[in-house]
């Protein structure tokens, strides 16, 4: 279960929870606190921008002290009540670990906004690397806007480097998710292809056709989302996965007029 954090509504300690409690007792004070009424003492400094520095040092305070879940905690409720300031957020992805999907959220968000930010170098450094490379077009915004003229080429050639690394290893079918989406594409056909020719043998109205290839095509249309949304898009397909994905919607038409085809004979 997500933890729940607050304040103390005696001491201002941070206090933590992973239950749902009404009442929790402050290990700073010892005192019994609601809380609700801690979670709102919380955000109601989080809301406050003239407190941000507060939670700030706060939360890096705390990631010294303890471990790193209770900081993070309150730095999502403060990026949250404060969605468009970029420190708060960039602060938020570093104790995220740069988690992919953060990072995303990051780049999509603030990579357009124009203004050298102290912290670009740093997040670069950790974040440009293969396995990022399907956030490409957002690193090249991100290095064009918020780094200074010198360093920009620097950070360019990184991330030339990176996007060739995750290309040699699509390549060589070693990059992550390759040979599960050459498996999906391979049943997928064979399922088409299958369908297809009960279309042509099963006697039944054109309406049960119509209605197994939707469903069929929907199930197959959602197990690509679901790969694409797992691994991430492709960059420059090689060709035995293009030969494959061709392969496959060649074989979706295929079905559709073989069930047209069944239903009339």
């Amino acid at each position: 279960m997500r933890i729940i954090v607050g304040l103390c509504t005696n001491c201002a300690e941070v206090v933590s929870s992973r239950k749902r409690d009404l009442f929790l007792v402050c290990d700073a004070c010892g005192e019994t606190v609601p809380m609700t009424q801690a979670a709102t003492i919380l955000s109601e400094l989080c809301m406050d921008p003239g407190h941000t520095t507060t939670v700030l040092d706060l939360c890096l305070d705390l990631e010294q002290e303890k471990d790193q879940e209770i900081p993070l905690a309150i730095m999502t409720v403060l990026k949250n009540l404060q969605p468009s300031n970029e420190n708060i957020a960039y602060t938020h992805l570093r104790m995220s670990g740069y988690e992919y999907h953060a990072l995303k959220a990051y780049l999509e968000k603030f990579s357009p906004i124009k203004g050298i930010r102290p912290f670009a170098e740093d997040l670069l450094e950790n974040t440009i690397a293969p396995h990022n490379a399907s956030l490409l077009s957002y690193f090249d915004a991100f290095i064009e806007n918020k780094l200074p003229k010198a360093k920009q080429a620097e950070f360019r050639a990184k991330l030339t480097y990176a996007k060739s690394e995750y290309t040699k290893r699509m390549s060589t079918g070693n990059g992550d998710g390759m040979m599960s989406m050459y498996a999906i594409y391979i049943v997928c056909s064979i399922i088409n292809v299958v369908m297809a020719v009960f279309f042509l043998v099963v006697d039944l109205r054109f309406i049960f056709f119509l209605l197994i290839g939707i469903a069929v095509f929907a199930v197959e249309m959602c197990v690509v989302f679901a790969h694409n949304r797992l691994y991430g898009n492709r960059l420059g397909m090689e060709k035995p996965e293009l030969i494959l994905l061709c392969t496959f919607l060649a074989t979706v038409p295929f079905a559709i007029a073989a069930a047209i085809i069944g239903a009339l004979i």
